[in-house]
């Protein structure tokens, strides 16, 4: 589900945000949507900078045009409706009916959260080691979904390959159809406050340092410096690597699972030396 369509809350500015995260792989956003609404590109343009709005005709062909689920393209039809709105009646009218799409989307997700998160046994596991997420993660590859194809790309035992997968499977991280490993139900997050947080820090960074003394490939980019600078000028660098992070997850979030790349940042007071 497109999470950016119930944050944002502005179709507009949500068609933005869409089109400049599909710009950065191919572009063309604007004449795409333009012809599913078939109209003038200009016209898309008079939408997001100037007062026209869609009408639900067209915005019925954008729902098309970018995938949204049912729940998804009643969620963009009120907001057009809330945007076209000539009255505060009106839109108090819609805002309501958005209000309670919110509440029930919230809803779903804290009891889909409740069910399928794992237990703390099985998280234990999980951040036990960097094999099990890199395992994990690469199954979202279509061409890493077989045990031979994970035995060439991940350099462990058979033995602990095999013991690896078990424990995926088992915990409801993934299910196996066939010979295909594919995601299952259950989900993985830890929050802030987590104990384990720590130990899935750890595990990636240690990875890092093992890349590094195997000779890390041309491809790869690893910095570490110690520097001074002023508390000011520390700050902006905070924000900025903030801001970049988050620029990053936006490439990441809509992009085709090919490659699994660990991304690790830090900058930090250096006061224990």
């Amino acid at each position: 589900m497109n999470s950016a369509l119930f944050e944002i809350q502005d179709y507009k500015k949500y068609l933005k945000h869409v089109g400049d995260l599909r710009d950065q792989e191919e572009r063309g956003f604007r004449s795409g949507l333009a012809r599913a609404m078939k109209v003038q590109t200009a016209y898309i343009s008079q939408v997001f900078n100037a007062h026209a709005h869609l009408s639900l005709e067209q915005a019925e062909a954008a729902n098309h045009f970018l995938g949204h689920d049912e729940q998804e393209s009643e969620y963009f039809f009120l907001l057009v409706q809330y945007a076209r709105a000539g009255t505060a009646t009106l839109k108090q009218h819609f805002k309501k009916k958005m209000d309670v799409q919110l509440a029930l989307r919230k809803k779903m997700g804290d009891r889909i959260r409740v069910q399928k998160s794992l237990s703390l046994e099985h998280q234990s596991t999980y951040y036990s080691s960097w094999v099990y997420a890199a395992v994990h993660m690469l199954t979202t590859i279509p061409a890493f979904q077989t045990r031979a194809a994970l035995e060439s790309k991940v350099r462990i035992s058979k033995r602990k390959l095999s013991a690896i997968l078990d424990f995926l499977v088992r915990s409801g991280l993934l299910q196996k159809k066939g010979e295909r490993y594919l995601t299952g139900e259950s989900r993985i997050h830890l929050g802030q406050d987590s104990p384990l947080l720590a130990k899935h820090q750890q595990n990636w960074r240690l990875h890092a340092v093992e890349q590094i003394e195997l000779g890390a490939s041309e491809d790869s980019v690893h910095f570490s410096g110690v520097v001074t600078l002023s508390r000011r000028d520390a700050e902006k660098i905070k924000e900025r690597l903030r801001r970049e992070i988050s620029e990053c997850l936006k490439i990441v979030h809509p992009s085709p699972e090919e490659e699994l790349y660990a991304f690790n940042v830090d900058f930090f007071e250096a006061t224990e030396v």
